[in-house]
């Protein structure tokens, strides 16, 4: 059967990052092959950044905090650290204002120019059930007179409790004020910035909640959320049972701590391309991706943050009306598969792996891994026919590198993936296969050195195994 080309991998050099690539379709018994799922690659990293808190100003025209800068005498132009604190209080008052339901509040910072756009933002994040909303101003305002330019941090979490712990994700954003008539407002918020400054590397662009009037619900351990063209083609509440079905089954892997929610956004094409920087950069035969996004911690940096979940709805709709119940199944199991890179990648710390193709074949082959339960018979395993195939091949040279481009093996890598990590997670337990995991996946450490400290052997040994088990089984 012939196979889809497998996406190109993103620009190589992005550290600390998952998952890494695109998995190909998966085998099918129709005359064409489905596609899975497509991982997007998103470096994280913000370099050169500082954070300056501010004093409770009092929204306004309240009474000004002990220590706090006072508000310029009429006529005067506002000193940059006037800038910087106000600014602050006035849009910690409007977070709070989201948090408690008060859209009087939340649009009190915001000139009326931008009500619009910031009553979208509102409708959308409260169907999130946006839990947690912190600001931080980064750095010194840029600006003179009337009019300055102030660059924010922002942590948010959806679906947990109002101010409760989570584990955040975190953006940055430019916002333009204006000082006029004692009063200051802001008139333009940004979408948060693909490059946030000259000293960063790499950054995520818009949210979708950022840009698009979301329809969403909240389970116990999962979120979903639609655009209005994405609710058309699935019903967001059926998805959550998906979800939250998938979330349960991936929480069995998150050792390295729990996941506080599943963030899964559908869109169509045209919807997806106006998030995260993608634009005209959506891998054509993609599905659905996983991206790992920072935090801003204290002092302004990004650290390991949380990951949101995307899933191309038109693409995905399109497969279930050419291959009915086999095409629901793949949705199901992007489901599984994207929920499974959450759960075992979640918060890894930043990191360049020693070994690609190792980092590589086991991020791929515990998401597979998770897709298809362990506990089920490896012979109803949907890439077997493809494995063997490759297995047969003159390609199959014992070496297991990432695909690349169009590689006609690279549904196939996929399978010897998933069955090298099956035989190691049943052969030596799922203690000793998660211990590798994290040294290799999550640290980015030399397999060599970790096989020795996981298993007591050596990388080669351990390859060696996994090479007879998979010729074993497949062929």
């Amino acid at each position: 059967m012939p196979q889809a080309p497998t996406p190109g991998f993103p620009p190589p050099g992005l550290p600390g990052q998952y998952p890494p690539g695109f998995p190909p379709p998966r085998a099918t018994t129709s005359k064409r092959s489905i596609g899975l799922v497509a991982l997007i690659l998103a470096a994280v990293l913000l370099s050169g950044v500082s954070m300056i808190l501010g004093f409770t100003l009092g929204g306004q025209g309240g009474k000004l905090a002990e220590g706090a800068i006072p508000a310029p005498a009429e006529g005067e132009a506002p000193s940059e650290a006037f800038i910087k604190e106000k600014s602050e209080v006035l849009l910690d008052e409007s977070a709070e204002g989201l948090l408690d339901g008060d859209e009087d509040t939340w649009l009190s910072a915001y000139d009326s120019s931008i009500h619009d756009q910031m009553k979208k933002q509102y409708t959308s994040l409260k169907a999130l059930q946006v839990s947690n909303f912190d600001y931080q101003i980064i750095g010194d305002p840029n600006g003179r007179d009337s009019e300055w330019t102030v660059k924010v941090g922002l942590n948010y979490c959806f679906g947990a409790k109002k101010g409760g712990k989570c584990a955040p994700t975190g953006m940055i954003f430019d916002t333009q004020w204006r000082w006029q008539d004692q009063e200051l407002l802001a008139t333009q918020v940004s979408e948060s910035s693909t490059k946030p400054d000259e000293s960063s590397q790499f950054s995520i662009g818009a949210r979708p909640w950022e840009v698009e009037e979301l329809k969403a619900e909240a389970g116990d351990r999962a979120v979903v959320a639609a655009t209005d063209n994405a609710s058309d083609d699935y019903d967001v509440k059926e998805t959550l049972e998906i979800a939250e079905a998938a979330a349960e089954n991936a929480d069995k892997y998150a050792v390295y701590g729990k996941v506080d929610k599943y963030v899964i956004f559908l869109g169509d094409d045209a919807d997806i391309a106006k998030w995260y920087g993608l634009g005209s950069g959506l891998p054509q035969q993609a599905i659905g991706f996983a991206l790992p996004l920072p935090q801003i911690d204290k002092e302004g940096k990004p650290v390991p943050g949380g990951s949101e979940v995307v899933l191309f709805a038109e693409r995905l709709k399109q497969i279930e009306k050419d291959f009915g119940k086999e095409g629901k199944e793949e949705f199901e199991a992007t489901v599984r598969h994207e929920l499974g890179h959450v759960a075992t990648l979640h918060h890894s710390p930043p990191h360049t792996p020693k070994d690609q193709n190792a980092d590589w074949w086991l991020s791929e082959g515990i998401a597979e891994l998770i897709d298809h339960d362990p506990k089920e018979k490896i012979d109803d395993y949907p890439r077997e026919k493809q494995a063997k195939e490759f297995l047969k091949s003159s390609s199959w040279d014992g070496e297991l590198i990432a695909p690349e481009g169009n590689d006609p093996y690279g549904s196939a890598k996929y399978g010897v993936a998933f069955y090298w990590t099956y035989y190691l997670y049943d052969e030596y337990g799922k203690d000793k296969f998660m211990d590798f995991f994290e040294r290799v996946a999550r640290k980015g450490d030399d397999p060599e050195e970790a096989a020795k400290e996981s298993f007591d052997k050596s990388y080669e040994d351990i390859l060696k195994e996994c090479k007879k088990y998979v010729k074993k089984e497949v062929l």
